[in-house]
């Protein structure tokens, strides 16, 4: 699988110029490197997504189809995550529980 560095202009630079990736983008997977989104941790995005799945009981997937940056990114995940759950608990029409 081919990996491709994900590099934005309006991230914060590295400390002290130490190496440093902002995300790398590895087929549908994005891992990102412990940046802050609007004070959000991105790493705590990943675990929020795995502690609501296991406590609702939910099948959450989620993949990356195109984008770079990282707060836009943030934004459409929970934007699909709200969508897919409104959908999900709408009421049946038609009779059907």
């Amino acid at each position: 699988m081919e990996k491709q560095v994900v590099r934005t202009e309006t991230a914060p630079a590295p400390f002290q110029g130490a190496p440093y990736s902002q995300a790398i983008r590895a087929g549908d997977l994005v891992f990102v490197s412990g940046q802050r989104v609007g004070g959000l941790a991105t790493d705590v995005v990943a675990r929020f997504l795995e502690e609501l799945a296991k406590a609702a009981g939910l099948n959450v997937h989620v993949r990356l189809l195109e984008g770079k940056d990282t707060e836009h990114v943030l934004e459409a995940i929970f934007k699909a995550l709200g969508a897919a759950i409104g959908q999900a608990c709408r009421p049946a029409y038609g009779g059907e529980q």
